[in-house]
């Protein structure tokens, strides 16, 4: 059996990784947002610290690596609120998703994912999510995927 150390992470990985993953495990922080129409939506936030895996030759977040993290947070915010039952009866399909780039993340950097609700239609959602520099508070990234609910 795997030792664990008191926050529950492996001991086996050297005490800098120990160190960057206790950072990345920030818990979550659930706010609620005002949409134009005054309806309220459920916002998500996920903190990431950008990782040498995830850039490129120039240092910066490569593209792809926006959808996985967007990806990522939906993934965990469907898991934390949806019931266990949902994913036994649907499947999730990206069926559209766009993403904007104003600004580089690069290695080291700490990225605030927002994610909230756009539009909650019958057989599919659009989840819109900004990419936020933490230290500047600035947009550097946003997005939205269009999932279609199909009952499996």
């Amino acid at each position: 059996m795997k030792k664990r150390d008191a926050q529950g992470i492996l001991r086996r990985f050297p005490s800098w990784l120990r160190l960057l993953l206790k950072a990345v495990e920030k818990p979550c922080k659930e706010e609620k947002a005002e949409k134009t129409n005054g309806a309220k939506e459920e916002v998500f936030e996920q903190r990431v610290v950008v990782t040498s895996q995830m850039t490129n030759a120039e240092t910066n977040v490569n593209h792809n690596d926006y959808n996985s993290l967007f990806s990522q947070t939906l993934e965990i915010y469907l898991l934390k609120h949806a019931q266990i039952d949902f994913f036994k009866k649907y499947e999730l399909k990206v069926e559209k998703a766009f993403y904007k780039y104003r600004k580089d993340f690069y290695f080291g950097d700490n990225i605030i994912i927002k994610l909230y609700v756009a539009e909650n239609g019958n057989s599919h959602r659009v989840y819109e999510g900004k990419f936020i520099n933490e230290m500047t508070g600035k947009i550097h990234a946003y997005g939205w995927q269009k999932i279609k609910l199909t009952r499996l």
